[in-house]
């Protein structure tokens, strides 16, 4: 049988204990990322569209302003890729990660962390040997004034900025950050560049820019964003 994905995570969210999954799917036709393996952090034992819609998905996003159950504008169309992936997990579709027959796979691939949910609702160790072994990954979080927070994500995950408010905090500690440009016509900072999907249609997996503090680079700013 040929898997299309493997089991990385299955324990306790580090945002409320709840039980949570991450899946890592090998194949994508999403074209603004390009071929990355993409990884799923969902809730377990309940489908992601219910869990939305009864607030359970604070265990892998906690308090992000995009969430739909807030009214948000997500990007994550959860009846789609985040529900599939559900089904074939519980199905029994995926096997647990094989470092023998999976490391290679990884090793030649490009990562991005949290197609659905915050890689930071998952322990720091699940991710650090997955970084290690694959040419680079891109990452976000909403979680950098939490207080379940592990600073190492800022070193590999932009800290995604929903307000101007937000994107000088993390500066001010030294973090790179994403920002949602609510204001269509503002300036870019000194220190930003505009996310080159939109104006050139470049994909993630070519530009690889949000890879967190621990890649120089610029700040990134996104002018549309979500739905």
């Amino acid at each position: 049988m040929k898997y299309r994905g493997v089991i990385l995570y299955d324990g306790p969210s580090l945002v409320d204990g709840r039980p949570i999954v991450v899946i890592a799917t090998f194949e994508t036709a999403n074209p603004k990322t390009g071929p990355m393996i993409q990884t799923w952090i969902l809730v377990r034992d309940l489908d992601p569209v219910q869990a939305s819609v009864q607030g359970l998905d604070y265990s892998i996003c906690a308090n992000c302003a995009l969430r739909w159950h807030h009214g948000g504008a997500c990007y994550v169309i959860l009846f789609q890729a985040p529900l599939a992936v559900w089904k074939s997990y519980q199905a029994g579709n995926y096997r647990d990660f094989d470092q023998a027959i999976d490391g290679p796979v990884f090793a030649r691939a490009k990562l991005r962390m949290g197609a659905y949910g915050d890689p930071a609702a998952v322990p720091f160790k699940v991710w650090a040997p997955l970084l290690d072994l694959v040419r680079d990954h891109t990452g976000y979080t909403h979680q950098f004034s939490e207080p379940f927070y592990d600073p190492r994500f800022s070193q590999v995950c932009m800290i995604s900025a929903d307000t101007q408010a937000k994107a000088d905090q993390a500066k001010a500690a030294g973090a790179r950050y994403f920002r949602i440009a609510t204001d269509q016509t503002q300036e870019l900072g000194p220190d930003e560049m505009e996310c080159p999907n939109r104006p050139t249609g470049e994909m993630c997996v070519e530009c690889m820019q949000c890879s967190g503090s621990g890649k120089p680079g610029p700040d990134i700013v996104n002018r549309k964003h979500g739905s």
